[in-house]
């Protein structure tokens, strides 16, 4: 900068002189000051000044764009930090939620497995009672048709008698829950539609359920089939709808049967036992009394019931479980105290149409033969029994409990053996293993198995025409029937 004071009034003699610079940008700034005497000599050395010039940032253009980036910059980190918290809360919020939604599906296939393991041990048991049952009512049934044959003459002993078979045919009715239950008891699947079979029992249902109350009937349309025992289904749905009509209050209420499609997404809870695909679902609702969660969870158990002594057995709900899980399906219950209940059965849709069932009817034969028949029967009541009525029919019967006793008679009689009676289902395969050895030591017999369980075991090495199978408890002259179609079955080997 270059001033001059020429044009300022001062005087040599003065001691201090003022000078002022204007407009100065900020920074720092070099003045430097020269002395000249009155004859215009220069003082050669310069004096020298060093300042600085301050200037608020507001006065400063660079200082106010730096002033304002630096605002920028904290509002976008602000910002992205204010964000970032947003999102790790929502994220911790959606970690909770799925952890408690997972803990609660743990929770429930827990109560779930606990539960299918629970019933899985009574059907245990009860296939264990409905086995030494059987037996004790094969004996008891079959001698009374022994006896009613020859009580013909005394009508009044003959009623007595009919008294107790009448008695023992409910009692195996009552195993034959039990079997269903265990789900060991013998099915006919077909492909049906449950629209037909609802719409097949709606007049029966009607009169079950009353005047005094309504059964609404919802059925789906164009609904898929499936594929079960078209018995069992209709013995489903009377027991649901009889169970839903004890539930309704003495002033009336409503019973609802609705059939639809569903399909159980991949997603499902752990360790249950509704397989994701498409199902057919049947639904009966009830406006009743409803339910509370502790009689919930033994609602499937054999011979638990709510209602009054000598009202129930308590095998109506255990035979829908059964049918319905030896069918393939699953069955849930949702209900509340004074809130009704709604029980919705499972079962796998099949793409085949429905399959129409025409029975034959049963020929009437000669039931008596001379062949000869190896029986294997543990229980020797009912071995003497099966064994006295072939006899009386003109059969020869070797009797054996155990299978070395009757591969032993079979190693002894000379001529061949034409049929042999025996439990292939036995747990511990006595009977399959006799007829394995049997065919190697006498081949070209017929074999009718006959066992507590209505799952018939085949063996592959008989041709089909020549193997049956029989449930006990049965009627002796069921037995005598199927023995003797068997033996009278194609005889080509």
């Amino acid at each position: 900068y270059s001033y001059k004071l020429d044009y300022h009034d001062w005087s040599p003699f003065t001691e201090m002189h003022t000078f002022s610079f204007y407009d100065l940008p900020a920074g720092r700034h070099v003045c430097q000051a020269r002395t000249m005497d009155r004859n215009g000599n220069i003082d050669p050395k310069p004096a020298l000044v060093e300042f600085m010039v301050i200037l608020p940032w507001y006065r400063e253009i660079r200082l106010m764009l730096i002033a304002l980036a630096g605002a920028a910059m904290a509002l976008f980190f602000a910002a992205l930090a204010f964000n970032r918290h947003r999102r790790l809360l929502r994220s911790y919020a959606e970690v909770e939620n799925k952890v408690a939604e997972r803990t609660r599906e743990l929770e429930a296939a827990g109560r779930e497995l606990l539960q299918s393991q629970k019933m899985k041990a009574l059907g245990t048991l009860a296939a264990g009672i409905a086995h030494d049952f059987n037996n004790l009512l094969s004996v008891i049934n079959g001698h009374c048709e022994i006896l009613g044959e020859r009580l013909s003459a005394d009508p009044v002993a003959r009623r007595d008698l009919e008294k107790i078979h009448t008695a023992g045919r409910k009692a195996a009715g009552l195993t034959r829950q039990l079997l269903a239950f265990s789900r060991r008891q013998e099915m006919d699947p077909r492909v049906i539609n449950l629209n037909q079979v609802v719409r097949d029992l709606s007049g029966l249902l009607r009169r079950l359920v009353g005047q005094a109350n309504t059964l609404v009937c919802d059925l789906a349309d164009e609904l898929g089939n499936v594929r079960a025992d078209p018995a069992q289904i209709q013995q489903v749905i009377l027991n649901l709808v009889i169970n839903a009509r004890d539930a309704l209050p003495p002033a009336g209420g409503s019973i609802t049967v609705r059939t639809a499609g569903a399909a159980v997404p991949a997603r499902r809870q752990a360790g249950a036992d509704l397989q994701p695909g498409h199902y057919i679902t049947l639904a009966v609702q009830d406006t009743g009394v409803g339910m509370d969660d502790e009689t919930q969870q033994h609602l499937f158990e054999p011979f638990f019931t709510t209602k009054e002594p000598g009202k129930g057995t308590g095998l109506g709900l255990a035979t829908v479980y059964g049918v319905v899980r030896q069918s393939g399906g699953y069955i849930t219950v949702r209900s509340g105290v004074n809130a009704g209940s709604a029980f919705k059965v499972y079962l796998p849709e099949v793409h085949e149409p429905v399959q129409v069932h025409e029975s034959a009817p049963v020929p009437s034969f000669d039931t008596r033969g001379g062949e000869t028949i190896l029986l294997l029967e543990e229980d020797s009541l009912v071995g003497k029994m099966v064994a006295g009525i072939l006899t009386s029919e003109g059969y020869e019967v070797l009797a054996a409990n155990r299978s070395a006793d009757a591969l032993a008679l079979a190693k002894q009689h000379g001529g061949p053996i034409d049929l042999l009676i025996a439990d292939l289902r036995d747990a511990r395969g006595r009977g399959f293993e006799l007829a394995r050895e049997l065919h190697a030591l006498k081949p070209g017999f017929r074999i009718l198995g006959s066992s507590n369980l209505e799952d018939p075991r085949a063996v592959s090495w008989l041709r089909a025409a020549h193997q049956a199978h029989i449930v006990k408890p049965f009627a002796l002259d069921e037995l005598l029937r199927r023995v003797r179609e068997l033996l009278d079955a194609d005889p080509k080997i």
